[in-house]
């Protein structure tokens, strides 16, 4: 070879090395931008993540409360379901008695009132 054409090797090489420094120079950044943007992600992920489980947690706690209500409700309505029925069954005893007390006096009347027609029917006939 001769003197030219190594100094035009030697140039072509320089160029080829300038290039390569270049992209390894702009790999490198890529490389920083990316691991940057990979934490960042990361980050983002990690701060979703303590979000959805602090949501969890308070969603958790007004479900239970949400339940303990529920059942303090329900117990209520069944006691005050227990005590209507209650009520209804002394209503029922008391028109029973009522009745009962009601016949027994117009029974009572009934023959008071016979026995105070026959008694007038024997004073109209001794007279």
């Amino acid at each position: 070879m001769s003197l030219e054409e190594l100094k035009r090797e030697n140039e072509h090489l320089k160029a080829e090395i300038q290039k390569l420094n270049e992209e390894l120079a702009e790999s490198k950044e890529n490389g920083i931008i990316a691991a940057e943007a990979g934490i960042s992600l990361l980050k983002a992920n990690q701060e979703s993540q303590e979000k959805y489980e602090e949501d969890t947690k308070i969603y958790q706690e007004q479900i239970e409360q949400l339940k303990q209500e529920n059942y303090t409700l329900t117990t209520k309505i069944s006691n005050y379901k227990l005590t209507h029925q209650a009520y209804l069954d002394e209503l029922d005893t008391m028109k029973t008695q009522l009745e009962t007390s009601f016949r027994q006096r117009i029974h009572h009347m009934e023959q008071s009132h016979s026995l105070k027609v026959q008694e007038l029917k024997r004073e109209g006939d001794e007279l």
